[in-house]
């Protein structure tokens, strides 16, 4: 570990997994008549609270708009203190702790929304959940930044949303979490997303696992369902592959040379194999993809950032020796804890395995280069 590295004032936290601790949370920010359909789809005892203001019941309310993945560890999906709901808690269990000045919030069961089977009561939760991001968790709060969670299933909607959540400063980048039409995020029914973030000037975050609800139009891995959560731990970085693929080869990168990404939740060690097999076909068959002016791996490291979450350690392998295969990803690299789920990692943790000279980059500097995170109230002028 490189001395005083994880106590610089300067550790960006690009992943955050921020979460509401019950779906009553959403319910101020949901349109009236939402409310009401709500209502109607709960038990009696719960429907006096929720439409008329009424005694809150005992227990837990299950609703319509209710997101929780199948996937379930028997030894639980966050650390042993459970889940963050609230920034305070975070910078006592998190900021605090590991000197981390700006951490990005990139939601736990808010990801799973677009996915939803009721297209429009997606679209209002999602909304709502914009909305309880930015008044419980960014007022007051300018060390977090926020991500505009976007309806995938209605991409104009999501356009909208964008341009609508974009004003508040203290949003950051544009969350593509549940793939909501089935289709790799490069694809053209996915053009009103980009044209608005590009427009406004935020970059994209791409989450892995926002498809893992049953229902969901895609799967979270190739070739069906997971049957287990550890397959789909140990698949999730398949989904960014797709992603990426698609991006760079219908030609989304070159249509705006300005939007930049950042991919969470799939780890690292698929990079490079990706990258070499990229330049290795389009070798082969760039007639697919004639407007493509430089090999696939220039596209990515210019425009690509990869979160660190999780940071898979092998006993019999050295990460540090891993990495170092391939220099680019010193300036591709950023720190995303994950925080709190069961596999997040502290910046020291993080320091410890990576090669000489690399802990600036990852982290801090290429988040800073990537993402606009320099806190809300310093900011001047439009994006």
């Amino acid at each position: 570990m490189l001395a005083n590295e994880t106590a610089h004032p300067s550790i960006i936290d690009c992943c955050v997994l921020h979460a509401w601790a019950e779906d009553t949370e959403l319910f101020d920010h949901l349109p009236q008549g939402w409310r009401e359909y709500v209502g109607a789809h709960v038990s009696r005892r719960w429907q006096e609270h929720i439409l008329r203001g009424g005694e809150r019941p005992g227990g837990r309310l299950t609703s319509p708009i209710s997101v929780r993945p199948p996937y379930r560890s028997p030894a639980g999906d966050e650390l042993p203190d459970g889940p963050v709901t609230g920034p305070e808690q975070l910078e006592q269990r998190h900021l605090k702790p590991n000197a981390i000045r700006r951490a990005l919030l990139c939601h736990v069961a808010g990801a799973l929304l677009p996915t939803l089977a009721t297209v429009n009561a997606a679209t209002a939760c999602i909304r709502a959940a914009n909305d309880w991001t930015q008044s419980s968790w960014l007022v007051g709060h300018p060390e977090l930044a926020g991500t505009i969670l976007v309806p995938t299933q209605v991409p104009e909607a999501a356009a909208a949303e964008i341009r609508r959540m974009a004003s508040d400063r203290s949003f950051s980048a544009v969350l593509l979490a549940g793939n909501g039409l089935g289709k790799p995020f490069g694809h053209p029914v996915y053009e009103p997303i980009h044209q608005a973030a590009a427009e406004v000037g935020l970059p994209i975050i791409i989450r892995a696992g926002g498809d893992s609800l049953v229902e969901a139009p895609a799967y979270p891995v190739a070739a069906g369902a997971p049957g287990t959560e550890v397959e789909l731990r140990v698949l999730a970085s398949q989904a960014l592959m797709t992603h990426v693929s698609s991006l760079i080869a219908q030609g989304t990168l070159a249509r705006y040379p300005e939007l930049r990404f950042l991919l969470v939740g799939g780890g690292v060690g698929w990079v490079t194999p990706f990258l070499w097999r990229m330049d290795a076909e389009f070798r082969a068959f760039r007639h697919d993809a004639l407007w493509l002016t430089k090999p696939p791996s220039v596209y990515f490291t210019e425009r690509f950032g990869v979160g660190t979450h999780p940071l898979t350690v092998a006993a019999t392998v050295s990460l540090e020796r891993y990495l170092a295969v391939d220099p680019r990803l010193a300036d591709v690299l950023c720190y995303a804890s994950g925080f709190p789920d069961r596999e997040a990692t502290t910046p020291e943790e993080l320091n410890d395995v990576l090669p000489d000279e690399w802990a600036q980059r990852v982290l801090h500097g290429n988040a800073e280069r990537l993402l606009d995170l320099t806190p809300a109230p310093e900011r001047a002028g439009t994006r």
